[in-house]
C-alpha cells in the first residue's frame, strides 16, 4: 500500500463525501456545509491511495494561541496502518510553535489520540453545543 500525504489541495465533493459515509459520520449529510468547512479550514491533509481519498484531518486555527483538530478520519479498511498516526504528526508539526492544541476525542479513540501525546485535563470538560445532537462522530 502506497499512501501519499497532500496539504491543502482542492478536494472534490464526491470524494470527501465517500469518505465521510465510509465511516458512517453525519456530517456527510450537509455536503454543502461540510465543503465549505473544509475550505475554509486553516489547514487540511489528506491521506490518498492512488486516486482514492482514505484519510483526512483538518486544523482550525489562530496559528499563535490555539489550533483545533476538528475532522481526524481514515477509511475503516485503511485504519489501523498508521495513516491516521500520519495524519496525527503531520498535523503536530504544522502547529509545533502554537500554544495550546485541541480535539475532541470519542470514547473509543482516546487512547490513539493518548499516544499522539493528548491527555485529559481535570480542570477543563468538553462542551458541545450542535443541531447535529446524535453525530456519531
Amino acid at each position: 500500500m502506497d499512501i501519499e500525504y497532500k496539504k491543502n489541495i482542492p478536494l472534490q465533493k464526491k470524494d470527501v463525501i465517500s469518505l465521510f459515509s465510509s465511516v458512517e459520520w453525519r456530517s456527510q449529510e450537509y455536503p454543502g456545509d461540510l465543503m465549505s468547512g473544509l475550505k475554509n479550514s486553516d489547514c487540511v491533509y489528506t491521506a490518498w491511495e492512488d486516486s482514492l481519498l482514505v484519510g483526512l484531518i483538518n486544523a482550525l486555527s489562530d496559528r499563535h494561541m490555539v489550533v483545533y483538530f476538528h475532522f481526524v478520519l481514515v477509511r475503516p479498511d485503511y485504519q489501523h496502518k498508521g495513516i491516521g498516526q500520519k495524519l496525527v504528526t503531520l498535523m503536530l508539526k504544522e502547529y509545533k510553535k502554537v500554544h495550546t492544541k485541541i480535539l475532541m476525542a470519542y470514547n473509543r479513540k482516546v487512547r490513539f489520540y493518548k499516544k499522539a501525546g493528548f491527555k485529559k485535563v481535570g480542570y477543563a470538560k468538553p462542551m458541545i453545543l450542535t443541531d447535529m445532537a446524535d453525530a456519531g462522530e
